[in-house]
């Protein structure tokens, strides 16, 4: 698949206006502090790049603020402001499964568990020509990402997109599997049938080179688990 070999270029239906110098966006001492520690991160993870001044000029961007989030589990999320880019980018209509379609695959008494990809979209990488669309200046350097960005109106799109023959793969193996971006869900008859395949599900995924937040990982089957801010239950057969 060529997103996975040259990294994803981003469809615009009209290419936005570049500039060679961006402006650097006005932040609370807080949100100083959490960005400076984000960014230290994703330069760690390899998401993102200093572009040196003569590369500015050279390849000029599309520069936007960014900004961190406070995470329900706790932690910060760092978020790019694309609300001006994603006003370029061609809209993609795409299916995700829905709690519906979720619960038609669980019979009573099932046992389930379930897998948290970390940083899900971190590990799409952007074509080399594209992310000078996806930069920002902050404490007077410019920087850009290397992967897809929480903000970006496609990244969902192509997340689904590329995580799709992993998925069908495991369902021609006869497993229960449903997918909700990073939150999957593997359904079983049996406690150890069902534990059997989510460690088959871990190894794939892991030797893609994907991170699973282990924390929020149920890898021990059970009957009623949390999943996408529901608790599914097989023997009721409720989610609330």
């Amino acid at each position: 698949m060529s997103v996975i070999k040259d990294g994803f270029q981003l469809l615009f239906h009209t290419t936005p206006t570049t500039t060679t110098q961006g402006s650097t966006f006005s932040v609370d001492h807080q949100q100083h502090l959490l960005l400076t520690t984000e960014v230290r991160q994703l330069i760690a993870k390899g998401a993102l790049e200093e572009v040196p001044r003569d590369q500015q000029i050279a390849e000029p961007g599309f520069y936007r603020p960014m900004f961190v989030i406070p995470k329900k589990s706790g932690g910060h999320r760092p978020v790019f402001n694309l609300k001006r880019l994603n006003q370029f980018l061609e809209p993609r209509l795409f299916k995700m499964e829905t709690l519906a379609e979720i619960t038609r695959l669980i019979a009573p008494n099932d046992c389930m568990c379930s897998i948290d990809l970390t940083d899900a979209f971190l590990h799409i990488k952007v074509h080399r020509a594209h992310r000078r669309f996806l930069r920002m200046v902050f404490d007077g350097k410019a920087y850009q990402m290397r992967t897809l960005s929480l903000g970006c109106s496609l990244s969902p799109w192509v997340f689904t997109k590329v995580c799709r023959p992993t998925i069908h793969f495991f369902r021609q193996q006869g497993n229960r599997l449903a997918a909700y971006l990073d939150d999957w869900l593997i359904v079983g008859s049996l406690a150890e049938e069902t534990r059997q395949h989510t460690q088959r599900v871990v190894r794939l995924v892991q030797n893609l080179g994907w991170l699973i937040n282990l924390k929020k990982a149920q890898l021990e089957a059970c009957q009623q688990i949390d999943h996408l801010g529901f608790s599914l239950d097989s023997q009721t057969m409720q989610a609330a």
